[in-house]
């Protein structure tokens, strides 16, 4: 399989999505995609506008007091996660002997990632609460009951995003789960395409029809999902309320790829 055609890896992060486990997860990707990796910290320009507000407060953690939530001082909070991130991330890439970069963006968190999506080869969107991504062998790898899932449509970028599910379930020991929309009425059903084409490819993997994308985030939250694949230019990715709706509800990497 022959992925010199991926340069870049972008792994986008916020304040409150910034984990190691994500950062782990980006440069394993990267590492097999033979790719750069790139960090996105995302200050989010919704939550600063909702700081000015003079009503806005925040109830202290530890002594549970209410005080008022500053624009500013939100402002540095956002310098200092993403310096730290910045930092983790040099770490990682350079023990995996990647080339990095790293950058900070303000702007609406929504409209922001589906831009950068739209130009970037492989766009990951850090989500809360995920496993640790590190490589495995022997028994490790039979133990393994993460599932990858795909959602393969018929457009130009599904071919990429299965060739980036593959990847992560060989080399991750893990299952992998296409899903496909159901065939139209005088149409070829594309089940029954992608499943010769994973015949030959990885014959553990299983096809499912679904009747639309939509229900991917509850088979994710109730199957142990570790991944979800999209297709850059599926439909409903271009959809602001659909993107975050799934956001939302995910607790596994977001990958999107073109």
């Amino acid at each position: 399989m022959n992925n010199k055609h991926r340069r870049r890896v972008l792994l986008a992060l916020d304040a409150a999505n910034s984990t190691l486990e994500a950062l782990e997860f980006a440069a394993f990707l990267a590492t097999e995609l033979e790719a750069k990796l790139q960090g996105l910290f995302v200050e989010d320009a919704d939550l600063l506008q909702v700081a000015e507000l003079p009503f806005t407060r925040e109830v202290v953690l530890f002594s549970a007091q209410e005080r008022r939530f500053e624009g500013g001082a939100l402002d540095r909070s956002f310098k200092i996660v993403a310096k730290r991130v910045q930092m983790e991330l040099a770490r990682v890439a350079e023990g995996a002997r990647l080339s990095w970069s790293f950058e900070t963006i303000r702007g609406r968190r929504i409209p922001l990632l589906l831009e950068v999506g739209a130009s970037s080869d492989v766009l990951i969107v850090a989500r809360p609460r995920q496993k640790r991504w590190r490589p495995e062998s022997g028994a490790q790898l039979s133990a393994s009951r993460g599932v990858i899932y795909l959602v393969y449509t018929d457009t130009p970028s599904a071919e990429h995003a299965l060739i980036t599910a593959l990847v992560l379930a060989r080399q991750k020991g893990r299952q992998l789960v296409v899903l496909v929309p159901q065939k139209s009425k005088g149409q070829t059903s594309l089940a029954a395409r992608v499943a010769g084409r994973l015949t030959e490819l990885q014959p553990q993997a299983s096809v499912r029809e679904m009747a639309s994308p939509t229900g991917v985030e509850n088979l994710c939250k109730h199957t142990g999902g570790e991944a979800i694949i999209l297709p850059a230019d599926m439909a409903e990715v271009q959809e602001p309320a659909w993107f975050q709706s799934l956001l939302d509800k995910v607790r596994c990497p977001l990958v999107l790829v073109r």
